[in-house]
């Protein structure tokens, strides 16, 4: 698995990587939406997680420009306990 990092235009260091699930009959504590079955490419910071749907093949051979591109289409999601950014 690739994990990428890189300096978004605030200068917040993130880390971005593909996320696929294990979805072989097992029972499991998280029930995904269909459009996450087939993975998704996950943006993390310090402070923030983002999530990008479908993932764009090749992402991990982009130039930091274009992943920043990414980045700024993937949508800001919630970690346990916490809402997500405005």
């Amino acid at each position: 698995m690739a994990i990428l990092t890189f300096v978004a235009p605030d200068g917040v260091e993130w880390q971005v990587w593909n996320v696929k699930p294990s979805l072989s009959g097992r029972v499991t504590h998280v029930d995904l939406r269909p459009a996450l079955e087939s993975g998704w490419l996950c943006f993390q910071s310090e402070s923030e997680r983002r999530r990008l749907v479908p993932v764009p093949e090749g992402w991990y051979e982009l130039p930091e420009g274009e992943l920043i591109g990414l980045w700024e289409q993937a949508s800001p999601v919630s970690r346990p306990g916490n809402p997500p950014s405005p």
